[in-house]
Formats: structure tokens, C-alpha cells, sequence
């Protein structure tokens, strides 16, 4: 049963506890009457709540919404109710690849072709469709042990802007992580597909 003693977040129930962050929390999730299980990213209703956060969940639905690839995670609902605004996603248990780095690199030298791989290809499906993730990290990257790969959280992605669009420049929210950015998403210059590659070789390091 969840915190505080609800059970059910609009038409699904939770199950299970899956991790609990600062703003929002993840929860394994069946719908009422169904059987199959989903993940739920929750940001519950009270003093946390707040329309900036509830568009930010709204934004990495519009997000994952547009994007169909192997390797990147399902995104199926969003919906908002008494209890706070919610994200639908695949259920995909597997411990994060910064995760896995902890428990021991070694473990993960001779998958890590596969794994990066299938890394590399969701990257490329989003700029395709003109999307840049903005936080390329190992904490983002589902890996199970069959070496599938799942993209996730898309919360700082932002379109790639082309043309005169990009001529014009400007200033964008300094958001991320500071280990994988690119000097010049610290400084708050708007960045396209290669600050994805940047932290993606960081990644490839680490």
C-alpha cells in the first residue's frame, strides 16, 4: 500500500515501491481489472505538487510519446487526479547501468559492445526525430541481463533547433548533470545533438 495510505492513483493500483526521489516517486502499477503491470512515475498530490513539476511530467510524456524504438522506454498514459499527476511507462526491472558500474564494472566488460551498442541507436532514433535528451548518463539507461537497453527520463530533452532558429541563440535553463554536460550547456547556450554524443563518450568512459 502506498504512503499515506492510498492504493489507487486515478484508474490504477499501486503495487509496489520501485524508488522514491525528492519530487517524484516509481511505482509498479496494474490497472483496475487488468493484470499486466506498469511503472508508474508519480508526483503526488501536496506540497510537492506544483504546476512547474506537473509540465514537466507532461513534457517527458509529449516526449516519449513521439519516440518508437527497441531501446528506449515505452510511454503509454498521463493522467491527473485527486492524488497527483502521473506518467504511465513500460515496467522494465532492471537495476540502472550506474547501478551495475557500482556493483562492479568488471561484471559488465564483456557485454559492454552489446550494451553500448543498443545505447548508442536509442540516442540516434531521438535526434532523428529532432530531439536532444540533454542528460545522456548511465543512471538513464536501463540494462537487464540479456543486454536490452531502455532510454529513460526525457524531463530536459528539448527539440533540436535548426535554421535561422539556431542562428538566434539565447540563453537556456543550466539543467543536467554537471559530470556529462558539455561546457556549453553550463553555461546555459542552447545545445543540439552532439552534447548528447559529448555525454555519451563520458558515459562510454566511465
Amino acid at each position: 500500500m502506498a504512503t499515506g495510505g492510498k492504493e489507487f492513483v486515478g484508474p490504477y493500483r499501486l503495487y509496489y515501491l520501485i524508488r522514491a526521489g525528492a519530487m517524484y516517486e516509481i511505482w509498479a502499477v496494474r490497472p483496475i481489472g487488468k493484470n499486466e503491470a506498469f511503472a508508474m512515475k508519480w508526483l503526488p498530490a501536496g506540497n510537492k505538487h506544483s504546476r512547474l513539476a506537473a509540465g514537466e511530467l507532461k513534457h517527458e510524456y509529449t516526449v516519449g510519446k513521439s519516440l518508437e524504438h527497441r531501446s528506449i522506454i515505452k510511454t503509454l498514459d498521463f493522467g491527473a487526479s485527486k492524488e497527483g499527476t502521473y506518467l504511465i511507462m513500460e515496467l522494465f526491472k532492471t537495476p540502472n547501468l550506474k547501478q551495475q558500474i557500482h556493483e562492479g564494472v568488471e561484471r559488465l566488460h564483456w557485454r559492454m559492445e552489446a550494451i553500448l551498442g543498443e545505447a548508442a541507436l536509442s540516442i540516434e532514433h531521438m535526434h532523428k526525430l529532432g530531439w536532444t535528451h540533454r542528460d545522456i548518463k548511465p543512471d538513464n539507461f536501463l540494462v537487464n541481463e540479456e543486454n536490452e537497453v531502455r532510454l529513460i527520463d526525457f524531463t530536459l530533452a528539448r527539440k533540436i533547433k535548426k535554421g535561422f532558429s539556431k542562428l538566434l541563440g539565447g540563453k537556456a535553463p543550466v539543467q543536467g548533470t554537471y559530470s556529462y554536460m558539455t561546457p556549453e550547456q553550463i553555461r546555459g547556450k542552447e545545445v543540439d545533438e552532439r552534447a548528447d554524443i559529448y555525454s555519451f563518450g563520458c558515459m562510454v568512459y566511465e
